[in-house]
C-alpha cells in the first residue's frame, strides 16, 4: 500500500473526527445556554409566584376582616335610626328657636 494514499485517508478521517467533535461541542454549548436560560426564567417565575402568593394571603386576610353583608345591613339600619333621631332633634330645636324668638320679640315690644 502506498504511504501517500494512507496519509490522505488518515487526514480525511482526522478532519472528519475534528469536525464531529466541533459540531458536538457547538450543540452542547447551545443546549447548555438554553438550559441556563430556562433555569433563569424558572427562578424569576418562582420569585414572582412567591410574591403573588404573599399578596394573595394579605388580600385574603383583609377580606376576612372586612364587614360582611349582614354587618353593613346593621350599620345601614343604625344610620337610618340615627338620621330619624337627628331629624326629630332638628324639629325640636326649631320649635325652641321659634319660642325664644317669640319671647325675645315680646320683651322688645314691652319696652
Amino acid at each position: 500500500m502506498d504511504y501517500s494514499i494512507a496519509k490522505f485517508w488518515f487526514d480525511i478521517f482526522q478532519t472528519l473526527i475534528i469536525a464531529a467533535i466541533g459540531i458536538q461541542q457547538w450543540l452542547y454549548r447551545r443546549q447548555s445556554a438554553t438550559i441556563s436560560g430556562i433555569n433563569r426564567i424558572e427562578d424569576n417565575l418562582s420569585k414572582e409566584i412567591t410574591m403573588q402568593q404573599s399578596r394573595l394571603i394579605r388580600l385574603e386576610e383583609n377580606i376576612k376582616n372586612s364587614p360582611t353583608h349582614n354587618d353593613l345591613g346593621k350599620i345601614y339600619d343604625k344610620l337610618n335610626e340615627l338620621t330619624g333621631s337627628f331629624n326629630k332633634l332638628v324639629g325640636e330645636f326649631t320649635q325652641v328657636s321659634k319660642s325664644i324668638t317669640r319671647l325675645y320679640d315680646n320683651e322688645l315690644s314691652k319696652k
